[in-house]
């Protein structure tokens, strides 16, 4: 499973949890995290 954070608190809460994140979007919305996951699966 790949796992992307829409900012940096949800990742490195994911990561406390031992998630390991794959891609942080870089812009903290929706939009951005859609981006993040375009990226990630291109």
């Amino acid at each position: 499973v790949r796992i992307v954070c829409i900012g940096p608190i949800t990742a490195q809460t994911a990561q406390g949890l031992g998630l390991s994140v794959h891609k942080t979007a870089e812009v903290y919305t929706i939009e951005g995290l859609i981006e993040a996951i375009v990226q990630l699966v291109s």
